[in-house]
């Protein structure tokens, strides 16, 4: 079941993508193409010293015009790595050793610290040296199964937000959660 999976993911990346191409259709923002935002995203681009951000997508999400990992990619340069794809597989568990204690992943498990607590003497892990940003992108059962995924060993971390996503393109039906250019 495995290596459908995988030759699923390959055939449909391969041919969405030539669709894309030859429609009217944006190859990186999958926006129509008079409506594509690719080029005010860049002019949006902004550096974060000391950290790198990866983003870890389930296979269904690339192609969705709704999905907003492709926001991440365009502003904060993030390299998106899609979930079933053995060389994007190979590349991001090649930057988790890289990265390896200088690494965590952005989800609100229940062993995941606040996000503003990083800095105290006991998360120091993070201090000195470039870090690791993991975001996991899906819906929240595909995000669940992309953490598990994951090395235990990468620490987990949350953000609290205290109101309702306002994001118009995806709606949240619980205070504790955010879409991936929210998170």
């Amino acid at each position: 079941p495995k290596e459908r999976f995988k030759a699923a993911v390959k055939h449909n990346y391969d041919t969405r993508h030539e669709f894309l191409t030859r429609g009217n259709r944006c190859p990186n923002c999958v926006l129509v193409k008079p409506f594509c935002v690719c080029t005010q995203l860049a002019d949006l681009a902004v550096a974060i010293d000391g950290y790198r951000v990866v983003v870890l997508m389930n296979q269904r999400e690339q192609y969705r015009s709704s999905n907003t990992a492709k926001v991440i990619e365009r502003v904060l340069g993030a390299k998106i790595f899609i979930d079933g794809l053995d060389e994007d597989w190979a590349k991001f568990e090649s930057l988790l050793r890289e990265y390896e204690n200088r690494t965590f992943l952005l989800f609100p498990s229940e062993d995941s610290v606040e996000f503003s607590n990083l800095g105290s003497s006991s998360n120091n892990r993070f201090i000195g040296g470039r870090v690791l940003i993991v975001v996991v992108d899906g819906t929240w059962r595909q995000a669940r199964k992309l953490n598990q995924r994951i090395p235990v060993t990468v620490p987990r971390v949350r953000i609290t937000p205290t109101t309702l996503s306002k994001f118009l393109c995806r709606r949240q039906t619980r205070v504790d959660r955010v879409c991936t250019a929210e998170a």
